[in-house]
């Protein structure tokens, strides 16, 4: 969420190991990449349709649906780790943004914080859902 210029691509590869290998985030992360309603390079290449020449011109439609929408957002995460999908060329065509920094801004408000918030409310229900008090237990020693 504030990763700067240097330190993006570093927080971006450890940010989708933690999704796809934490034994809990892979539960999480498996349903977001399987969600039928989510054809993230139709939506893509809808997104490359929008607009014109001009940098910022571009617009993209967020599902209204939250399930989907926060699948797109994983989605399209995995696509610009992959390097799929462009990160530069994305943010210019669709926040006009030309300055590193500025560009991470704009992303990781519309992209990264919604997405991270809702990851958080299902980690939440999962806690809740187990029943289980996941603090660690204090030893006393005798």
């Amino acid at each position: 969420m504030i990763s700067d210029y240097n330190t993006f691509s570093n927080n971006l590869n450890i940010f989708i190991d933690f999704c796809e290998n934490d034994e809990i985030m892979r539960i999480i992360s498996a349903q977001l990449k399987t969600n039928e309603n989510v054809d993230i390079n139709q939506w893509y290449s809808d997104f490359q349709k929008t607009g014109g020449s001009f940098i910022g011109s571009k617009e993209y439609l967020l599902p209204t649906n939250e399930e989907d929408r926060i699948s797109l957002l994983y989605q399209l995460l995995l696509k610009l780790h992959s390097h799929e999908i462009d990160f530069h060329g994305f943010c210019i065509d669709a926040y006009g943004k030309t300055n590193f920094d500025e560009m991470l801004w704009a992303f990781n408000d519309a992209i990264s914080r919604p997405l991270i918030r809702d990851l958080g409310y299902r980690l939440d229900e999962i806690i809740e859902a187990t029943n289980k008090d996941v603090r660690v237990p204090v030893v006393e020693k005798p």
